[in-house]
């Protein structure tokens, strides 16, 4: 359990963020009760090999095999001043997200009219409440079926008449949205390559904040191999759906002017092509995609007999 527990530390590291008791069992990647958890984590605890504060955790004194880790060779009032400033710096950022996602508030309520948007939900380190004043937020679409095309160009002016878009070269995107992410709804699945804890850590964190037509219950449904990653993550999602029902008339128009739009957004998109993945059903817009800056165990693509938690590292 001690490996398990650190690599879940570790892994929040990377993003400066300091998980709660409830984050580390929902990504604990074993069936596990919550008392057993709590247990272990008070026992890392008295042997210092975990820190608690304000119920947030991080790695303590000693490492997994009990030696003093280098970087806590200052004197023990230096190292918690320092952790209570860092955690500090956390409360922090989750009020700038506050603050952002109110600002965007009208911008998410017009996408909710929009009847080919059947869900709207934050990704990245917004649906942590983890943003710094120069971040964006990620916002991940999922259009009707046959609509991706015509749903990206209706969300991006949208952005643009809002102010909030934020463009290829933005040099400082704090308050604007990404919207990099787009699934048509008839594959909602993630592909195989993308199968990997990072992936799935991300399906599980997203925050939907426009539902209709149960889309969101389908989406982890077609995604159910994330539960095998982190199997007590199916008490953390939850379905707040918008009480909609709107189905978008396949239309000999719409269609036309899905394929019109199709082709204009393929020719802008391949003039200044970099990282793209793009499918007739899922559009992934990440040219600097944080995912390659992670260590590799968690970038291994899934299956049933690859374990995340192997002490191999990346070198």
């Amino acid at each position: 359990m001690q490996k398990e527990i650190q690599r879940i530390i570790e892994y929040f590291e990377i993003f400066s963020y300091f998980p709660s008791f409830f984050q580390i069992h929902t990504f604990y990647p074993k069936k596990i009760n919550q008392e057993k958890l709590r247990k272990e984590l008070n026992l890392l605890v008295k042997l210092k090999i975990l820190c608690i504060e304000a119920n947030l955790y991080t790695r303590g004194e000693y490492g997994r095999k009990g030696q003093k880790l280098s970087h806590y060779a200052l004197s023990s009032f230096v190292r918690d001043k320092e952790l209570k400033r860092k955690m500090k710096k956390q409360k922090n950022r989750a009020k700038i997200t506050k603050r952002k996602v109110e600002r965007i508030r009208k911008f998410i309520d017009l996408l909710a009219r929009i009847p080919q948007i059947q869900l709207v939900g934050m990704s990245g380190s917004a649906a942590m409440s983890n943003t710094n004043e120069k971040d964006d937020i990620d916002l991940f679409i999922i259009s009707s079926k046959n609509r991706i095309w015509t749903t990206r160009v209706i969300s991006l002016f949208l952005a643009s008449i809002f102010n909030l878009r934020r463009h290829r070269i933005e040099l400082n995107p704090g308050n604007k949205v990404c919207l990099n992410l787009f699934f048509d709804e008839k594959d909602i699945e993630a592909p195989d390559f993308k199968k990997n804890y990072f992936v799935a850590h991300e399906i599980i964190q997203m925050k939907p904040i426009i539902i209709k037509n149960n889309i969101y219950f389908r989406f982890l449904e077609s995604n159910k191999w994330i539960f095998n990653v982190f199997p007590n993550a199916k008490n953390a999602v939850k379905e707040n759906e918008i009480k909609k029902s709107i189905k978008v008339k396949q239309t000999r128009l719409g269609n036309n002017i899905e394929v019109m739009l199709k082709k204009l957004q393929l020719w802008l998109i391949n003039k200044h092509k970099t990282t793209e993945f793009i499918t007739n059903n899922q559009l992934w817009f990440f040219p600097d995609d944080y995912e390659k800056k992670l260590p590799m165990w968690a970038r291994r693509r899934y299956n049933n007999k690859v374990s995340f938690w192997s002490d191999q590292r990346e070198r």
